[in-house]
């Protein structure tokens, strides 16, 4: 770090024309933002594989049975949808942080998608009963 100090000092000194203090405030400021970007780890998504998805799914049982016949389907269609769109979410197109949440969502949409379906069978069906019985 000292080593540093000192380069980043001759770099300032020979391309700056600032008073020592200055120079010595630049400095300053200069390493503890060196400090500050060393002390803070880098968070770097790696997307999952479709296996990883797979088992992500079945350990938090995101899905219900009928769904299941779909697992492999799902979770393959998860990993390239997302692969397409580079990894990105919502309507501002912010890089992935945490693939599980995105698990998680997309498992209740396609829930909600099946019972929706379900449910619009089901009304279709008592509707055509009802006609039946009225006429």
């Amino acid at each position: 770090m000292k080593e540093l100090s000192k380069q980043i000092d001759k770099i300032i000194f020979t391309h700056c024309k600032l008073t020592s203090i200055t120079r010595s405030m630049v400095l300053n400021k200069i390493m503890d933002l060196v400090e500050d970007k060393i002390k803070s780890p880098v968070k770097i998504f790696i997307p999952p594989t479709s296996n990883e998805v797979k088992n992500y799914i079945i350990y938090n049982e995101l899905l219900w049975n009928s769904s299941i016949s779909h697992l492999d389907e799902i979770s393959v269609l998860f990993v390239k949808y997302y692969e397409s769109v580079g990894w990105v979410v919502g309507k501002h197109k912010t890089p992935m942080q945490n693939w599980k949440s995105s698990v998680s969502a997309w498992c209740k949409r396609k829930w909600n998608q099946e019972v929706k379906a379900k449910m619009d069978e089901s009304i279709k069906a008592h509707l055509l009963i009802q006609q039946q019985i009225n006429g």
